[in-house]
């Protein structure tokens, strides 16, 4: 998988919350995570959301799919730690 951010925003996230890129990839290659596709926020374009464990604990992570050169990106939008309801979400699976 191929990830990218928007540098101010992913700063933002890191000097925030201390969520890195690492952190998010992580969250994407857990085994578990859930995976689901956010129509509330699926205005100008598909956006998903992943919820996955990494080295910081459970991680919500909204993102979007462009593709380039024949190439699928993951455009990460922003990066948190779950919610109560959203670990639920993840633990149910």
């Amino acid at each position: 998988m191929k990830f990218e951010w928007d540098e101010n925003k992913r700063a933002q996230v890191e000097a925030e919350r201390g969520i890195t890129q690492k952190d998010v990839e992580q969250a994407f290659s857990d085994e578990r995570a859930f995976d689901f596709y956010d129509e509330s926020h699926s205005i100008n374009e598909n956006r998903y959301i992943v919820i996955g464990l990494s080295s910081k604990g459970l991680l919500t992570v909204p993102y979007t799919i462009r593709e380039r050169n024949g190439e699928e990106i993951y455009r990460i939008i922003t990066a948190w730690h779950s919610t109560r309801e959203e670990e639920k979400l993840y633990e149910e699976g």
